[in-house]
């Protein structure tokens, strides 16, 4: 759309949403603060978070690698800063091991770093190859930008990443939206950190790798929240639960 036009376009549909919301029999919303503009908007405005399914073969217990490979498997673009990893990873001492569907100009910019010669890059991978991916990883890095999708620094939980790592037994170095920070120290599962402070990030991953006991604990209850709460089959049952309000 041209740039001319967006803003009009983003006005136009505030109005609507506004308007309708109210008329439709329910709204779903995957994070708290799209809910509560919903209920502002007097919608009936239900919570159900995109949390990752726990698969059978993920209920064996994984073993910490204790290596210094950092992982992330998802979209190698720009929101997602990997310029600022991949410039720390020589004063770390990581590998970065980077999976993921790239685009252009972006892929030929990271590789045009001093830095790729310390990134191990997978391209795109298989979907069940994902989890043996990360579990041969000590953290999980997750640098989203403040980008208006999250919402500034507020952040979503509508996002897996998060949830995909601390399933499979990783610490995590995240971005240090509201929403991840509160579920990182309520769980103690990893390091936020402000995703574009490279001098930060590096201080995180470096406490990470050089505290293995204190980084496999950390993996340990991070994959426990996953187990007990941060998982789909809790939000399947609000599912049903609202299919069958709608269908009373």
């Amino acid at each position: 759309m041209p740039s001319i036009l967006r803003g009009i376009a983003a006005k136009v549909y505030a109005l609507l949403e506004k308007h309708y919301s109210p008329k439709f029999s329910a709204v779903v919303c995957v994070t708290p603060q799209l809910q509560e503009r919903f209920v502002r908007y007097g919608a009936n405005t239900h919570l159900i978070t995109n949390y990752p399914v726990v698969e059978g073969g993920l209920a064996e217990e994984p073993a910490y690698a204790g290596n210094r490979d950092l992982c992330f498997a998802g979209g190698v673009v720009p929101k997602w800063l990997h310029e600022n990893v991949i410039s720390v990873l020589a004063d770390c001492d990581a590998q970065y091991v980077l999976a993921g569907s790239p685009s252009d100009p972006y892929i030929t910019k990271l590789k045009a770093l001093d830095g790729w010669q310390y990134v191990d890059y997978k391209s795109v991978l298989p979907h069940e190859d994902i989890p043996a991916l990360m579990r041969g990883c000590a953290v999980g890095m997750a640098l989203h930008d403040y980008t208006e999708s999250m919402q500034g620094n507020i952040g979503t939980i509508g996002v897996t990443k998060l949830f995909e790592y601390m399933l499979n037994g990783l610490p995590v170095v995240c971005s240090d939206f509201l929403e991840w920070k509160t579920i990182i120290e309520t769980e103690n599962c990893g390091i936020c950190v402000n995703p574009r402070d490279t001098s930060a990030i590096a201080s995180a991953i470096r406490f990470l790798l050089d505290h293995p006991d204190d980084a496999a604990q950390m993996g340990r209850n991070g994959r426990r929240a996953v187990l007990e709460k941060y998982n789909w089959r809790t939000q399947e049952q609000e599912l049903f639960r609202l299919y069958r309000m709608l269908c009373e």
